[in-house]
């Protein structure tokens, strides 16, 4: 009922860091502080740990739920079977901080780390990087549309945004407002298409775009006011 209700699961009680599920909610994925992982496939009534994924950080589900990625700081897994089971990417990559799933149709797993965003497509046949920045990425967004056009945050205060299609993104741009360098930014996030965009700064400034990250305006509100 659109959050005007809850009810407790009967999940582990345990310190929960990231959870995903997908467009229904039928699949969710969840990561502990102790880096378990947990898996449910009928909307949060019954969870699964698994085993042999251990010292997660960080986890993705697909639209349809069918692929899921977790990320360890330095290691990846993908399952393309509703997590029934999973395979150990066979990249290392530095400081992963974050995952994002695609649906079975596009084979798609992207991997933040804390200075490059990676690609793995067909669960681990292919690797690369497909965008790379000076300073840290903080926070990032993916359209859940395939049309649609990714966008990341970094320490600089600069805003990347993504300049070819955003299930197969092979370059980034810096936006060239002249804010973006005066912003402490906090966090993105954007629509299912991309078109509409939100970045908080941490003084609690909100800037909105409405052509997928392109230009910026701040709204005229603070929420820490």
């Amino acid at each position: 009922d659109y959050g005007a209700s809850w009810s407790e699961s009967s999940s582990a009680s345990v310190s929960w860091v990231d959870m995903e599920m997908s467009r229904t909610g039928q699949y969710i994925l969840a990561a502990t502080s102790s880096g378990d992982l947990y898996t449910s496939v009928d909307y949060g009534s019954s969870w699964t740990q698994v085993s042999g994924v251990d010292n997660i950080v960080a986890v993705s589900v697909s639209e349809d739920g069918d692929i899921l990625g977790a990320v360890t700081q330095a290691r990846y897994y993908v399952s393309t079977n509703f997590g029934s089971s999973w395979t150990l990417g066979p990249e290392s990559i530095d400081s992963l901080v974050d995952s994002f799933s695609s649906n079975l149709d596009y084979g798609l797993n992207w991997f933040l780390s804390t200075n490059s965003v990676n690609e793995i497509y067909q669960g681990t046949i292919y690797f690369y990087t497909i965008a790379a920045t000076a300073g840290e990425i903080i926070s990032w967004a993916v359209p859940k549309s395939r049309s649609g056009f990714p966008t990341y945050i970094t320490t600089s205060g600069f805003i990347y945004i993504g300049v070819e299609n955003g299930y197969w993104a092979g370059d980034f741009q810096i936006v060239t407002n002249n804010y973006e360098c005066a912003q402490n930014w906090a966090e993105v996030s954007m629509s299912y298409d991309s078109g509409t965009q939100a970045a908080v700064a941490y003084n609690g400034d909100v800037w909105i775009s409405v052509d997928s990250g392109s230009t910026w305006t701040a709204c005229n509100i603070n929420p820490l006011d």
